[in-house]
């Protein structure tokens, strides 16, 4: 996977941003680049989830992988 969306919590939440900088840091460390037309801030809820997925399934070319940042967002995202 090269392409790997991230759909998170929000930016100004602690565990939040603990979470997002590891993503970015495990992108680094596999030599991905880094897309932020991929990546989303949310609120913890299925329907914040299913937003993202929504965006996401709009793109022109979709992402291989998602990491979500707990189990509602996953849930909704699927």
């Amino acid at each position: 996977h090269k392409e790997i969306a991230y759909v998170g919590g929000p930016e100004n939440d602690k565990i939040s941003r603990e979470k997002y900088n590891g993503y970015l840091k495990a992108m680094k460390s596999a030599g991905l680049e880094v897309n932020y037309d991929l990546i989303f801030h949310l609120n913890y809820s299925l329907q914040a989830g299913y937003h993202a997925a929504r965006k996401l399934a709009m793109l022109p070319s979709l992402p291989t992988a998602l990491v979500a940042e707990n189990d509602l967002l996953a849930i909704g995202s699927m």
